[in-house]
């Protein structure tokens, strides 16, 4: 098996059923999103054919996190976002975080003894443990 190339298969339109369909009974609903991901495939510069494979390394994690973000758009998150920043900043403040951490995420029920709210330095130990953008988390500090 050495220097033997591993593919992964892109979903083919032949197979039955289609693992883009949400009905799993009849393929009729699935043909528009079937095209739609082979063309999100193509835009990313992948192989789109309906029997095509993908080299595995072609596929790295940022063309698969590029191919999740433009078949499952969370536009949710976008509103939510302007709506903490009244569409006026690319980045929330470190009091807008807070506020949202309170206000949004918090189970109101919880008791404020056990389940203390939100602060400073919570919200910090957050950043500095998720935040990915070097730049960003150091600029909360």
């Amino acid at each position: 098996m050495a220097g033997q190339q591993t593919k992964a298969a892109v979903p083919g339109y032949n197979a039955s059923p289609s693992p883009f369909c949400r009905n799993r009974q009849s393929r009729e609903p699935c043909r528009k999103t079937e095209k739609l991901v082979y063309q999100i495939l193509s835009d990313l510069g992948l192989p789109s054919g309906k029997n095509d494979v993908i080299e595995k390394a072609d596929f790295t994690f940022e063309k698969f996190y590029e191919l999740y973000h433009k078949i499952c758009p969370r536009n949710d998150i976008e509103e939510l976002f302007r709506s903490i920043t009244q569409g006026k900043a690319n980045a929330i403040n470190l009091d807008q975080f807070i506020n949202f951490l309170n206000e949004k995420q918090r189970d109101p029920r919880l008791n404020e003894i056990l389940y203390p709210l939100y602060d400073e330095k919570r919200a910090l130990e957050i950043i500095t443990t998720y935040e990915q953008n070097d730049e960003a988390r150091e600029a909360s500090k």
